[in-house]
């Protein structure tokens, strides 16, 4: 069965070689020849009408030449496959590389732990569980200064301590099911590292602008990386009040993909003056007191965040995260020197897979120009050599002309039906 969004059409095979045709259809020349023939205004709406197509001006070898460009095409063309399928094999091994380096890194296999230095260096460090108990400190202070500085917005100035009793203390991880962890780490969970979670509203369309603050949708993230997409960014002129506040993203802000493709990362660098989030993000505020691009390549870890959102994300129908999800991950927890020294090991070897990377592309970008110059070499008659012994083109057309008209089918009158047919 064919798409009726489909043209098939045959070549007479005794005259014309059909891979010869279809080799022609793929080069760079026809293929703008038909973008001008399309009609209408938009992707969606292209239209290639059957009368436009058969109007395309076809390139005609003599017979024998046209299997020798073919013989031709395909030898080069299955070189040129060999070799962007090497480059495809380097970028799974870039892949894999990658999410190796984040395991090693979750696991405490990336970079020398605080223990083991300060073994060496014969010194005291502070372990996880001494830092744990300062970020637990920290967060109940954060917290303390949002809700003050909230009720005195609303002009309910406090006369003594009793609001801060509505403070909730986060979960503590289960660490019976947890594995062991290297020396001097400790297990901590996201809520008791996050002291703000929240996610954006609906209805931004309408705030959309040709220039103002940025405004983070789902596309602006990426999984394997926590650096922010900027390369298509949509304006925003936001509203006033608290909406606008809530959903407005700060330096060392955690962005999490909730909806569809769900736990990709995005950390708030200070590249962006003012952003807000659609309601397909978190935004998941953490302490100072943590390194947080130590967290943020943790969650982006294949085997570390990224395995937990997995088991954490729910619906039938439509995968998705909700608020306290992004609260519930358990996080491995080094040492504050160690995470820094992690961070600093991950993106090193990243920026080398970068740059590998950037090669590939560039070769890759050669492949696809190369392909087209041996098809525009084809149809110019410079692939392979002339024979002059070779039937003129002319006479091979005269000969499909002919075939054509011989084979015309009989037209029947519908409305006067031939009396007696079988």
């Amino acid at each position: 069965m064919m798409s009726g969004k489909m043209y098939r059409f045959r070549v007479p095979s005794d005259l014309m070689s059909a891979a010869f045709v279809e080799a022609f259809l793929m080069s760079s020349d026809a293929q703008a020849a038909i973008d001008r023939m399309k009609t209408g205004g938009s992707d969606s709406g292209l239209n290639l009408t059957q009368k436009r197509f058969r109007q395309l001006p076809i390139v005609v070898a003599p017979t024998a030449e046209q299997r020798r460009i073919v013989e031709a095409i395909d030898s080069y063309l299955t070189r040129l496959d060999d070799a962007v399928a090497s480059l495809e094999g380097v970028q799974d091994k870039l892949k894999a590389f990658r999410t190796s380096v984040l395991k090693a890194a979750v696991e405490g296999r990336l970079a020398p732990t605080e223990a083991s230095l300060a073994r060496v260096e014969s010194r005291d460090y502070e372990p996880a569980d001494v830092l744990l108990a300062r970020i637990l400190t920290a967060r109940r202070r954060r917290w303390e200064e949002a809700e003050l500085a909230r009720l005195n917005a609303v002009g309910k100035t406090p006369k003594d301590d009793k609001w801060k009793a509505k403070y909730q203390e986060p979960a503590a991880p289960d660490t019976s099911t947890l594995p062991e962890l290297p020396e001097g780490w400790c297990w901590a969970t996201t809520d008791q590292i996050f002291w703000f979670v929240t996610s954006g509203s609906r209805g931004w369309a309408k705030y959309y602008s040709a220039s103002g603050a940025t405004f983070i949708r789902i596309g602006n993230l990426n999984h394997d990386s926590v650096s922010l997409d900027l390369s298509d960014i949509q304006y925003v002129s936001p509203p006033r009040g608290s909406e606008g506040t809530r959903t407005r993203i700060a330096p060392g802000d955690v962005l999490v993909s909730i909806t569809a493709d769900v736990g990709m990362i995005g950390l708030v660098r200070d590249q962006l003056e003012e952003g807000y989030i659609n309601q397909h993000i978190s935004l998941a505020r953490p302490v100072n007191e943590i390194c947080i691009p130590y967290l943020g390549w943790f969650l982006a870890a294949r085997d570390g965040g990224q395995k937990q959102f997995l088991g954490l994300q729910r619906g039938a129908t439509k995968v998705g995260l909700g608020l306290d999800d992004i609260r519930n991950v358990n996080v491995p927890m080094p040492p504050l020197g160690e995470q820094r020294r992690i961070v600093d090991e991950v993106e090193r070897r990243f920026s080398v897979a970068a740059d590998c990377e950037a090669v590939v592309s560039r070769d890759d970008q050669r492949s696809r120009r190369l392909r087209q110059a041996i098809l525009k070499w084809a149809f110019e008659g410079k692939l392979v050599d002339q024979d002059p012994a070779d039937e003129p083109a002319e006479t091979l057309l005269a000969c499909i002309r002919a075939k054509r008209a011989g084979s015309a089918p009989i037209k029947k009158n519908r409305r006067h039906p031939v009396k007696g047919g079988a």
